[in-house]
């Protein structure tokens, strides 16, 4: 993948891709913040917590732990959570949310 073997070049395969499972568990106790910065210091790259979570609508809920009630928006937090990184390729096992998803020209890609 991307000229790489995942056996000698795991690490630098991982900081280029994104992935968003159909069913995410995340720390209720953590804000909408808390929960981006943590996925975000997985990666030596990538977009700032706070562009992030206004990618995915949810700048009104970043502030507050157990903010994030409705399956939409929890999808929107785990979509925030996989677009943390410097991704070259983002992979998802359910359809973001209709308009959150955009080229990745939009992104500054």
């Amino acid at each position: 993948m991307l000229g790489q073997r995942w056996s000698s070049n795991a690490d630098q395969l991982r900081q280029r891709l994104g992935i968003q499972l159909q069913d995410t568990q995340l720390s209720e106790k953590l804000t909408v913040f808390e929960t981006v910065r943590l996925f975000r210091s997985f990666f030596r790259q990538g977009a700032e917590t706070s562009e992030v979570i206004a990618r995915v609508q949810l700048e009104e809920k970043q502030n507050r732990a157990g903010a994030i009630s409705s399956g939409g928006q929890k999808q929107r937090l785990a979509l925030a959570c996989a677009l943390v990184g410097d991704q070259t390729f983002f992979f998802s096992m359910s359809p973001p949310p209709f308009g959150i998803l955009k080229p990745a020209a939009s992104f500054g890609n």
